[in-house]
């Protein structure tokens, strides 16, 4: 068995799940360094026989139709520029009767569209984590089927009613040590050891993190809504 991880990044869940199930599990990313580091994370794990990696965009990838024998992607759909392409493709390249989850960045029915704060917060999740917008839940339910897929089940992890640690506590926590690195990025930017521009790359990212924790805060995103559809066989 072999399943596709669309989105990969360096590779950590694909070798958490390798290692959990004993199957085997191919990623795909279009970053040339998170290949390589990704290879020497599988070799260095001894995991390498059942991990791999290539280079390649998600949306036009390089596998025969019906290939996989289930797919996932972990907080990577949300940088696709075309949701339904994405799904699309992933469907091409799954078999019959297989499945497909995804961890989604979305806006929940608490997100109101004609409230000037909730757009510019969610706006600022969007610019700061290189998104290309946050979208909503009918959406890429909607994707979904567009894509051929029927839906199995779809939820969010994060809800308050699960009863965790708040996913937004984590901004709290990180805010002394932003204020630092950005008292650190202003000064060696301004004395030249730093490239113009670092200092104001640092405060969209301050921004981005404000805005997710206001988001989590008033309910109105999650980054875990999880959505699982099937190929029709």
């Amino acid at each position: 068995m072999k399943v596709l991880d669309a989105g990969c990044g360096v590779g950590g869940p694909m070798r958490a799940i390798a290692k959990g199930t004993g199957g085997g599990v191919l990623g795909i990313t279009i970053n040339e360094y998170q290949v390589k580091r990704c290879k020497e994370e599988n070799k260095s794990s001894k995991l390498d026989h059942l991990c791999d990696i290539v280079q390649g965009s998600f949306l036009e990838m390089p596998f025969e139709k019906n290939t996989f024998d289930g797919c996932y992607c972990i907080e990577a759909a949300c940088h696709a520029p075309d949701i339904v392409a994405l799904y699309k493709e992933i469907f091409r390249v799954m078999k019959p009767g297989t499945k497909f989850s995804s961890y989604e960045w979305l806006t929940t029915p608490l997100y109101d569209a004609a409230n000037p704060a909730h757009v510019r917060v969610v706006d600022d999740v969007a610019e700061g984590n290189a998104l290309p917008a946050v979208r909503s839940i009918p959406q890429i339910l909607k994707a979904g089927k567009d894509a051929g897929f029927t839906l199995v089940h779809h939820e969010d992890i994060a809800h308050p009613s699960h009863g965790a640690i708040p996913w937004q506590a984590a901004m709290r926590t990180a805010r002394r040590a932003a204020f630092l690195t950005d008292m650190l990025t202003y000064l060696l930017e301004k004395i030249g050891w730093a490239p113009k521009g670092t200092w104001a790359t640092h405060q969209m990212l301050l921004r981005a993190a404000d805005a997710l924790e206001s988001c989590g805060e008033s309910g109105i995103f999650t980054p875990m809504y999880m959505v699982t559809f099937q190929k029709p066989k």
